[in-house]
Order: structure tokens, then sequence, then C-alpha cells
């Protein structure tokens, strides 16, 4: 993430890279990466994500995305931490105040009652975050997306593990605001690759809308199902709709030179440490190497070595 910045678009254009392949393949490709088709994120995510694509595997946990959290906190757990999910915290306070034992001590409400704590780690979502910390540079401006799951019997599509790129197709962009207005930015055959996610050995697809668009969830189905046929005119796919995610924060907007602007996770007052993808860059990698440098922090700080 070092050096001069700029947008993906202007880095690939300077490379020679025709208008054709922005078009047809990079603003729906990494549109799809950085849920943003006009290739204004930095230069940067570009870099780094190309080269991990480069360089290493793509893959899908068998039990999904949440098996990531649950292993943390199994191991946590077998270290002897206590761990609770079903408790909000209303605030988080590093002021010295009286009656507190120490300085470095910590006041956290939950509700109606409040605890302290040596070191408080927040690891929220941005928004969050910032509330919680004060720290204003957490960034806030959001990237968001909508992604439905979809079964259908018969024969698989044969793109086996490939994506299915929506080319060229500015309706994919996330800026209209009518269903009319809406197709899906790429289509995932994920039964391909990981058959555990299919429900009752049926194949199953994930289509991926850019923005958060309010059409109801038949009609988002209904503009798929007229894509994939517009792509397979010999298929007629029986669409059976199994769930919709929609992730009004994705990610947080990254254009050029915001990595140079993200906190630190010392910024907030007192004992308190941020964790989140907002101190590196918005990406499962990060998110996870913030983790380790915030418990890094705690450790040091507290004097734990």
């Amino acid at each position: 993430l070092a050096g001069r910045d700029e947008t993906t678009r202007a880095y690939l254009r300077e490379r020679g890279f025709s208008e054709q392949f922005l078009t047809n393949f990079a603003e729906p490709f990494y549109g799809g990466i950085t849920l943003d088709r006009s290739l204004t994120t930095s230069r940067k995510v570009f870099e780094f994500t190309f080269k991990m694509l480069t360089v290493g595997e793509i893959a899908v946990p068998a039990r999904g995305m949440g098996a990531i959290a649950e292993q943390l906190a199994d191991r946590a757990e077998e270290a002897g931490v206590d761990v609770r999910t079903d408790e909000t915290v209303t605030d988080v306070d590093a002021a010295s105040e009286a009656g507190w034992n120490s300085d470095r001590e910590v006041a956290v409400e939950l509700g109606r009652e409040t605890t302290t704590a040596d070191a408080v780690v927040v690891a929220t979502d941005p928004k969050q975050a910032r509330e919680l910390t004060g720290v204003e540079t957490i960034p806030t401006d959001a990237k968001g997306c909508v992604t439905q799951y979809l079964a259908f019997d018969g024969p698989e599509l044969d793109a086996g593990g490939r994506l299915l790129l929506n080319a060229g197709d500015s309706e994919a962009s996330g800026d209209s605001e009518t269903p009319d207005g809406l197709a899906p930015n790429h289509v995932a055959q994920l039964s391909s690759v990981a058959p555990e996610y299919a429900p009752d050995d049926r194949n199953l697809l994930s289509a991926t809308y850019l923005g958060v668009p309010d059409a109801p969830d038949e009609d988002l189905v209904e503009r798929t199902a007229r894509t994939l046929e517009s792509w397979y005119p010999e298929r007629r796919l029986d669409l059976d709709h199994r769930h919709t995610s929609r992730i009004e924060f994705g990610q947080f907007a990254q254009p050029p030179g915001i990595h140079d602007d993200l906190p630190e996770v010392r910024d907030p007052e007192g004992s308190v440490y941020l964790a989140g993808e907002y101190t590196e860059a918005s990406s499962l990698n990060a998110a996870m190497e913030s983790g380790r440098a915030a418990a890094t922090a705690v450790v040091e700080d507290l004097g734990l070595e």
C-alpha cells in the first residue's frame, strides 16, 4: 500500500489496457471485488488483490464464512476466555473518573450495567467504532451489495468454478434506482466449488448486485433469471430463491489516498484499541491483520509478554 496513488482506471489506462478490456473485464471483475464498477478505487487495492490472486489459491470455507469466527472463538475459549455474544455495548469510556481503581481502567456500558476492564478492543463495524471511540479518521463512507442464493435442478452450467461476469452492462453498475435498470454484476456457481453449500444435492448459484437496490427479492430473482437466459439461451432455469443478503456496509470506500489517513490500533484514548479492516484496507486479510495488531498492542502495553 506504499507509493503514489491514483484510480484503478487511470492505473490500467497508463499501462496500455484498452477501453474494451476495462469495460468487459476490469469493470465487472474488479468492480465485484471492490463493489465499484467505476474503477475509481485506489490502485493500491488493485495491486494487492492482483498479487493475492496471482500467488495464492481462491477458496471458500466448506462450513461458510462464519466458520472463521467460530474457529477463533473456539480457540479463545480453549485458552480460558469467557465469550458472550448476547450483550450490547452502548458506550466505552477511558476517561479517568473518581471511583476507578486504575488510571488505565476502561468503563464499558452494557445497557443498564457498567463493567470495567484493563483494556478494551473495539472490533465492530466502522460507524459503531467511530461512535464508541470518537476516532474521526475511521472511514464511514460505505459500498454495499445484495447477494442472492438460488438453487436449480438439472445439469450444472458449463462455467464450472469460473465467475460469470456481466460484461459491458451499465445496468450492473448499481447506480440505477428502478427494478428495470438492475442486473447482477456477477454470478458464481457455488456448488461447483463447494458442494457442501448446495441444498439436497441441487445446484446453487449466487448472484451479486452492486449497491443496495430496494427492489423486492422476487424482482431481483426474475432479473437474474432473465440475465442467465440471455447467456444460456438453450437453458430454461427454474430458480428457487433460497436467501437474500442485503449488506449496506460491505466495504468502506477506498478512493486514492485514503490508506494514508486510516487510524492506528492505538488511536483511541486510554487503553482502548481498534481492531477492524479500517485500520489497514477493506479486506478479510486486513481485518485479521488488524486483530493481530490490536492483540499485540494490548500485550505490549499491559506488560503481558
